[in-house]
């Protein structure tokens, strides 16, 4: 009954699947950076996944369309324990901690919201860390209504204004 059991039909498994590689490269990245993450968090999420794939992937999968019996553990294990075990692991903590500040944000918003934003008129932003614009000089122009904020990186300079950024 636990022998690998997938068609072309078997999508949850895959996405199974993608969700244990990037929550595993996430954990990868926090210890490259020095960053703690607690032991039973992977293990709670790595058991959630497992369970996923034992009610998924395997010949359970199957007899579940046969017996009401198998498919109601089934439902019971994905509803109950596997949705626990996963949020147990904190995938959305993991992702806040492990993806860069700068991510959908756009050039001009990180510039013209970022460090340079610090000393707008009304704005109580303070000193980034890092700088969005590492690597590259930040200047700002500040008038009552806007603000004009120029992020210089090697030759490549842009450019914008900054009266649609939110203050505070």
């Amino acid at each position: 009954m636990l022998t690998p059991h997938l068609d072309r039909t078997s999508v949850l498994p895959a996405i199974a699947l993608v969700a244990l590689v990037a929550y595993l490269l996430g954990v990868w990245t926090l210890r490259r950076r020095g960053m703690r993450w607690a032991w039973y968090r992977t293990a709670s999420f790595v058991t959630g996944i497992g369970t996923v794939w034992l009610v998924t992937a395997t010949q359970m999968a199957g007899y579940a369309m046969a017996l009401f019996s198998v498919h109601m553990v089934q439902k019971m294990v994905l509803g109950v324990l596997s949705a626990a075990l996963i949020m147990l692991g904190g995938p959305v903590s993991l992702a806040v901690r492990a993806l860069p500040a700068e991510v959908g944000r756009s050039s001009c918003e990180r510039c013209c919201c970022g460090p340079c934003a610090a000393g707008r008129p009304g704005s109580s932003r303070t000193q980034l860390s890092p700088p969005p614009c590492s690597s590259g000089a930040c200047t700002a122009s500040t008038s009552p209504s806007s603000s004009t904020c120029s992020c210089a990186r090697g030759r490549a300079t842009s450019s914008c204004s900054c009266s649609s950024c939110p203050a505070g």
